[in-house]
């Protein structure tokens, strides 16, 4: 109960209310997706710039939904531990929306028919910036090409997945995290990192 007490402070948790809440909408108006599903130039006006922001927060199927929220529960409460309520809403939108433009400049060239959902991209952005701020850079690319590989091969199981979006995210968060660690490190994320690497050595 006081676990479930603090995440609700959270930006995570709110986050995860979105979803809900966006997904719960849908259903009862389905017709609703339309007007937040990705940017595409055959279905929209070019003013409908709010597409690179509300895909983040739309799914179509409850798999998906469930899968998303999954990851995002477990990375976001990881990665706002050590970052201001503002960094981290930086980041993750900062990721979602460059995933989504991303998303739609390939879709335009090769799938001109396609449009995206789905918040994978902002949580590969997570990822990317978990990576680059607290795994030890000897193991990073190991753990980079793991990521890249399993993403990829999520497509063998399941159709139409992202990996535009799931990759722009995951790059994106590792420049944010290079960033972040370059110029905007603080004692918040000082102290996270100092018991994070307790932690570890003391599981391994």
């Amino acid at each position: 109960m006081t676990k479930l007490k603090e995440f609700s402070k959270t930006l995570t948790f709110w986050l995860v209310l979105i979803n809900i809440a966006v997904y719960i909408a849908v259903l009862i108006n389905p017709t609703l997706i339309c007007y937040l599903w990705s940017y595409n130039l055959l279905y929209n006006s070019s003013i409908e710039i709010w597409r690179f922001v509300t895909p983040v927060f739309t799914h179509a199927q409850l798999y998906h939904l469930v899968a998303n929220l999954l990851s995002l529960v477990y990375l976001g409460s990881l990665v706002e531990r050590y970052l201001t309520k503002t960094e981290f809403l930086c980041v993750y939108l900062g990721t979602g929306i460059i995933s989504e433009i991303a998303t739609f400049i390939a879709y335009s060239w090769f799938s001109p028919n396609a449009v995206g959902l789905g918040a994978s991209g902002a949580i590969y952005g997570l990822m990317g910036f978990f990576i680059t701020t607290v795994v030890d850079k000897k193991d990073r690319f190991k753990i980079l090409i793991v990521v890249i590989i399993s993403a990829v091969g999520i497509n063998l199981f399941i159709p139409n997945i992202g990996n535009i979006a799931h990759f722009a995210g995951l790059f994106s968060g590792l420049v944010f995290g290079h960033i972040f660690m370059k110029y905007c490190k603080h004692e918040k994320a000082n102290k996270f990192l100092e018991e994070y690497m307790i932690e570890v050595k003391n599981k391994f």
